[in-house]
């Protein structure tokens, strides 16, 4: 290995970093999980500048609380926290699902299965899967998801990725999961101010 460059500094403006421990690239661009600023930054990793922020502070849909692990799978970004994985436009950050994994102890590292394009006995491309490590003490496992629906589409691949009507179901069955979650968050949020 040879170093290359180097980019970023410390701080919580824009551009800048807190705690960065997660990583991922496409394209050209290079995605940092901002563990202290609870965001997802974007920099352009030819000219090293600054492009976006995906997500603010806060558990809400969109929301980020110490963001840790990234990962591409079929063209969306996710996204580990302590409990969850967030699915999400990695152009805009909009919010496709949100899944809280049971019994999670402290989620960290996403990785996707990107060597194996056979079928698992289920008939699901095994390249669609993510692995996800829960590093809570007496934990120590691996969660396997599955990532279903529709390739991201970008705009620039001249394809529809949001076409066809078993696309259209699962997309509309993930937006009412979306929903019932925010029910409950919602819920929940008044029983605690009571």
């Amino acid at each position: 290995m040879e170093h290359l460059r180097t980019f970023g500094e410390r701080g919580k403006k824009e551009g800048q970093l807190e705690y960065p421990c997660g990583i991922a690239v496409k394209g050209d661009e290079v995605y940092v999980a901002e563990f202290g600023n609870h965001r997802i930054s974007v920099f352009n990793h030819k000219t090293r500048e600054f492009q976006r922020c995906l997500g603010s502070e806060g558990k809400g849909p969109g929301q980020f609380y110490q963001p840790r692990g990234l990962a591409f799978v079929k063209g969306w970004l996710l996204v580990t926290e302590a409990k969850r994985v967030t699915v999400m436009s990695p152009t805009d950050g909009e919010v496709q699902q949100i899944v809280e994994l049971p019994g999670a102890g402290q989620l960290w590292g996403v990785c996707k299965d990107v060597g194996d394009t056979s079928k698992d006995a289920a008939g699901a491309a095994k390249d669609t899967r993510a692995y996800v490590t829960d590093i809570r003490a007496g934990h120590a496992r691996i969660f396997v998801l599955n990532v279903v629906g529709s390739q991201f589409d970008d705009g620039n691949s001249g394809g529809n990725a949001r076409g066809g009507n078993a696309d259209a179901s699962k997309q509309a069955e993930a937006a009412a999961k979306l929903l019932e979650w925010k029910k409950a968050r919602a819920e929940s949020g008044k029983k605690d101010a009571e």
